[in-house]
């Protein structure tokens, strides 16, 4: 050992991995400037290194275990000799600094991770090799290394060596502190990879992209998250990029991958085409299809061969499909496809199933997957129709008929809502699950097209409820992807991500390319509807669309839909983050020949009038217009259509023809109370056409008529003085206030740039002033404003309006507390400080979120203490972590307290951090607090921000003691927080607010 410090033993603790946050920084600091440490640390792990590179199971050798066998090991490390490491000399951080400041870093000759990094200490080509054992890869670095790095202030430095030490934590804490370079952001994707963070890891390395176009780690990096997204084409593409740079290394692993990914890719998808070209042709009696490809795609095969089993006209040809049979049953582990044989040949109808032969030939050369001939019978309509089905339903040949009834209808996918009775009747009576949820699926389908969501759901929850282990995959995904849709379509985010992520997986670990493609579809909308406010989904919404685009058919007219389909999702996603030449330069495209379905086309439309409000001629406004007018006669628009095209023309012309805007978007607001709630796309366009109402009433002075319409949209009384409106469209901010004795005051302006918003100085100095002499001010507030904090001064009590369902009931005396709640291990919460509880108490592993909620339902004053959680995947209100039941729910969420209707009006406190948090949604108020007093809560008192365990006790036990004495609850929570401002400093509190 070399010469004795009294800091020896800390360093090797350091070195095992023992110490974290301020101890490792103090000991770093310590070896920075240590000789003795340093000679100790730089023997030992330079010998580690060797070892590790000399081909030992263990790539790093524990110092603890060094310090006992440092005899037995240093001959092994002798013999592996110069080879183990590449040594690098990183010059002085400051170009002044002296001589010999240099750091010397070891590197093993491969590298342990996938992901490129930026820095330059470990920016050089080193090929990627892992040893296949249990162990995350990681390096040995030199933590003297580390520790003067982290003295000279390189965090990016620091946080690098870290990642490839394997300490992800702290590689995370120092990365976050390095900046947002270009270089810093590619490595902070390369740590998200490595946490298998995939979507955090696209967004850091879009951003680098975004400030350099071109940085290879970024560009890398991006590859490898699409990669881990599923999105093959889009990945292959990325590392084709990244090999037309040329560099040394990097140029051929690059081409190597995106080789890999393109045969994968192009494997996948002939043989699609291939089964698809095969499926006339096995209906015609000639096998062309092959028994490896219907094992490799079996989903897909399996509905092929049901058609090609009804075609069979003599026992023969049923004989011939007995391999393909065998090859599907062995992959999907049942007996399906053989049961379905041995039916057919009990019963066979010879000339209807040549018929039927005929129709899939036709069916096939309609949808160009065979070249027409010429000598095609049609498909089957009308009086041939009738005759085809009157003779299936005579002859008892049911399974023929499920066939037909589906694949003749007009869109040749759904059945006829007159013949959906029947063909309920006969997949229900089917021996095969395929055939039962295949009748279930189109009867949801059905009711989604008649907006009927509440009866989609029944039935498709039915049809999930059937996916056991032994249900047929294909089948499954779809039910769960119609889900999704529907969910969507419904704005029930979190649903949606949860049936659509495992529809998505699913998909992919079936192999099934026809399906992936078609759940693919679903996953741009998820994380454009996820986010208004901001646009944070962009670069999931451009990597999804572009993975389609990519995968479109060669078909041009479809391909060019799919592309204009794309761009009008990532337009819109820019003209949330308020980028509106951005958004007109991704819309800037050709027309195509083919016109969209009426619901694209209507979106296409609102898309295009957000952004001709900026800078579009005279001309161009009129077009457009005029094709707003003919989407409204599309033969399959929909009234959800209708409400969204009147409120797109209604925005378009409001600053132009007042009184004609203004009719528009009353009409809108007007169709769109007609519909169910589950039409969210007419009822969000009603939301957005308060919106505008609100800012053109403030920006022609008219302060009574904006505060009369944000109170109409949420139902609200509008108080006569001592309220305040606030409502945000696009760039342009109304702010509208009546004071004290009455007086209206109105701002206006059209400053906003950016979508971020600091509530702290939204309201302007002369409003706030004008309100000060109010005893409380009531605060009307759309979205994304409603439940912010700092809206005004500590001086002044306020409170947030919100919508209430019922009337307000007498108070119960009684007093709950929940707390003490013991939510699953695995989210790793922190066990909070015991609330001192004033009345019953409902803790421990009673404390779920049903019993929670029954039990607040005939309380009088409730608190609850536990954690607040936010989804930060998929943005939405926050939740509260309560104890699991059963079935191992453990979360309180927005949608579930809206679900509640409370007998008494209790007054709650939420004692959990970002209670008060909103879903990032600009067409409805989608928060905790809200849903509360929606279901009968008085008022609600909730945080912004984290608050601070240890004085959340006093602090609420302090304000609910004021309200028992008669203050309302603004008045209460404003003299607390004044007194805790000045005793104690604790600014949290200002992030601490109440809904009435």
């Amino acid at each position: 050992m070399t010469a004795d410090c009294p800091e020896i033993e800390r360093t090797h603790a350091l070195a095992d991995g023992e110490l974290t946050g301020g101890a490792a920084d103090a000991a770093r600091d310590h070896l920075a400037t240590c000789a003795a440490c340093q000679a100790e640390l730089t023997d030992v792990l330079q010998l580690d290194a060797a070892v590790a590179a000399a081909g030992h199971r263990a790539p790093v050798i524990s110092l603890a275990w060094y310090r006992q066998r440092r005899l037995q090991v240093a001959a092994a490390a002798v013999a592996a000799a110069a080879a183990a490491v590449v040594y690098l000399a990183l010059p002085p951080r400051h170009p002044g600094a002296p001589a010999g400041s240099e750091i010397a870093l070891a590197l093993a000759p491969h590298r342990a991770i996938e992901a490129r990094l930026a820095w330059p200490g470990a920016a050089a080509y080193r090929s990627y090799d892992v040893p296949r054992a249990g162990d995350a890869p990681h390096e040995a670095i030199d933590l003297m290394a580390i520790a003067q790095l982290d003295k000279r202030g390189d965090h990016h430095g620091v946080g690098v060596l870290e990642l490839l030490n394997g300490e992800r934590r702290q590689a995370a804490s120092y990365l976050e502190r390095a900046g947002d370079s270009p270089d810093a952001m590619a490595d902070r994707a390369a740590l998200a990879l490595a946490d298998h963070q995939p979507e955090r890891a696209l967004a850091l390395a879009d951003a680098a992209l975004a400030r350099r176009a071109g940085h290879p780690a970024a560009l890398w990096n991006r590859g490898l998250a699409l990669r881990d997204l599923g999105l093959s084409r889009s990945s292959a593409a990325a590392f084709h990029e990244v090999a037309g740079l040329g560099e040394p290394g990097w140029a051929e692993e690059a081409r190597q991958r995106a080789s890999t990914v393109d045969r994968e890719v192009t494997a996948a998808q002939q043989r699609y085409d291939r089964i698809n070209r095969a499926s006339a042709a096995l209906a015609l009696g000639k096998i062309e299809l092959l028994p490896d490809d219907a094992r490799a795609q079996p989903g897909f095969a399996r509905g092929v061969l049901y058609d090609a089993i009804r075609s069979a006209a003599t026992p023969a040809q049923l004989a011939a499909l007995q391999p393909l049979a065998d090859a599907i049953d062995g992959a999907d582990q049942d007996t399906a496809m053989a049961d379905a044989i041995a039916r057919a040949r009990a019963n066979l109808h010879p000339e209807l199933s040549r018929q039927y032969a005929e129709m899939i030939r036709a069916l096939a050369a309609e949808m160009q997957i065979i070249p027409r001939t010429g000598d095609e019978r049609p498909v089957p309509a009308g009086a041939e129709r009738a005759r085809l089905i009157a003779a299936l339903r005579a002859a008892h040949a049911d399974d023929l008929l499920i066939g037909v009834l589906m694949k003749t209808n007009d869109d040749r996918w759904t059945v006829n809502p007159r013949e959906i009775d029947e063909f309920a009747r006969l997949t229900a009576a089917a021996p095969d699950p395929w055939m039962q949820l295949l009748g279930l699926q189109q009867q949801a389908q059905l009711a989604v097209k008649q907006e009927d969501f509440t009866r989609a759901e029944a039935i498709l929850l039915r049809a999930k409820q059937r996916c056991t282990a032994a249900a047929p995959a294909f089948r499954c995904i779809t039910v769960h992807k119609l889900l999704g849709e529907l969910y969507l379509r419904w704005h029930r985010l979190p649903e949606a991500r949860a049936v659509l992520t495992a529809a998505w997986s699913r998909a992919r670990q079936a192999g099934e390319w026809l399906l992936q493609y078609a759940v693919l579809g679903q996953l741009p909308s998820l994380y454009l509807l996820g986010d208004d406010v901001s646009g944070s989904g962009l670069p999931l919404v451009r990597a999804y669309t572009g993975e389609l685009v990519l995968g479109a058919p060669g078909d041009e007219g479809y391909r060019c839909l799919t592309e204009a389909w794309g761009r009008d999702q990532v337009a819109q996603s820019l003209i949330n983050q308020l980028r509106f030449d951005d958004a007109r330069r991704e819309l800037a495209r050709p027309d195509c020949e083919r016109t969209h379905e009426a619901e694209l086309e209507a979106n296409h439309l609102f898309v295009r009038t957000e952004v001709a409000r900026f800078g579009d001629t005279a001309q161009a406004i009129a077009d457009l217009r005029r094709k707003i007018d003919g989407a409204r006669k599309l033969p399959d628009a929909s009234p959800g259509d209708q409400v969204l095209l009147d409120h797109a023309e209604g925005r378009l012309v409001i600053d132009r023809d007042p009184a004609a805007g203004q009719a528009l978007l009353e009409r809108a607001i007007a169709e769109a109370r007609a519909l169910p709630a589950s039409v969210s796309r007419a009822h969000k366009a009603a939301s957005w056409s308060y919106s505008v109402l609100a800012v053109a009433a403030a920006h022609r002075g008219d302060g009574a008529a904006a505060l009369r319409l944000l109170g109409r949209e949420q139902e609200l009384t509008v108080p006569e003085r001592c309220v305040l409106g606030l409502a945000l469209k696009d760039r342009q901010r109304a702010i509208v206030a009546r004071d004290a004795a009455g007086k209206t005051l109105v701002h206006f302006d059209e400053d906003r740039l950016v979508p971020a918003i600091d509530p702290a100085r939204l309201v302007p100095p002369d409003i706030a002033g004008a309100l000060a002499a109010c005893p409380v001010v009531d605060v009307i507030a759309q979205p994304p404003v409603h439940g912010m904090a700092r809206l005004l001064g500590d001086a002044i009590a306020w409170r947030y309006l919100a919508r209430r369902d019922r009337p307000v009931a007498p108070r119960s005396p009684r007093s709950l507390v929940v707390g003490d709640v013991e939510p699953p291990p695995a989210l790793e919460l922190p066990r909070l400080a015991t609330w001192s509880p004033s009345g019953e108490l409902l803790s421990g592993a009673a404390a779920t979120p049903s019993r929670v909620l029954a039990a607040i339902g005939t309380a009088g004053e409730v608190t609850i203490h536990a954690h607040g959680l936010v989804d930060v995947a998929l943005p939405d209100a926050s939740l509260l972590a309560l104890s699991p039941e059963p079935d191992g729910r453990f979360a309180l969420t927005t949608a579930d307290v809206r679900k509640a209707h409370f007998t008494t009006s209790p007054l709650i406190v939420l004692a959990a951090c970002r209670s008060a948090g909103a879903a990032p949604v600009l067409h409805e108020t989608w928060s905790l607090p809200a849903a509360f007093v929606r279901a009968g809560a008085r008022a609600v008192i909730a945080s912004a921000a984290p608050i601070p365990d240890g004085d959340a006790p006093a602090f609420f036990d302090a304000v609910r003691d004021e309200v028992r004495t008669g203050a309302s609850v603004a008045v209460a929570l404003r003299d607390v927080r004044r007194q805790w401002l000045g005793d104690r400093r604790a600014d949290w509190v200002r992030d601490v607010i109440v809904f009435e």
